[in-house]
């Protein structure tokens, strides 16, 4: 499986065949959220990654990274959000939504653009 490959397929698509990708990376988040940190810049750097797959990795892989993980991960966020115009934009498309508040106002300092 080429992971970051068979999501955004899923988030393009809808096909069935690749939930398995879908699947996975709901449970990197508390299994393994080093792989799913990796896996979402590696997703946001891919040539595939169109308008509604970063729309779904905001509301989805990153998010529910900020909201379980988020002190741990935060000030890498912060220094990738900097470096990279898109990774900024991905804040963007991030929601408070039980982010602890903390990590919430750095999101919130860093990025540029809501939508």
């Amino acid at each position: 499986m080429n992971l970051p490959q068979d999501w955004i397929c899923y988030q393009k698509t809808n096909d069935d065949k690749y939930w398995d990708a879908v699947d996975h990376v709901m449970d990197l988040t508390s299994s393994n959220p080093e792989a799913l940190w990796n896996f979402i810049k590696e997703t946001l750097n891919s040539p595939d990654c169109d308008d509604t797959v970063i729309s779904n990795l905001a509301a989805g892989p990153l998010e529910d990274l900020m909201n379980r993980k988020g002190k741990q991960f935060i000030d890498r966020v912060v220094v990738e959000a900097r470096q990279s115009v898109k990774f900024n934009n991905l804040l963007g498309g991030v929601w408070e939504s039980g982010i602890d508040p903390e990590v919430w106002q750095k999101i919130e300092s860093i990025r540029k653009k809501v939508w």
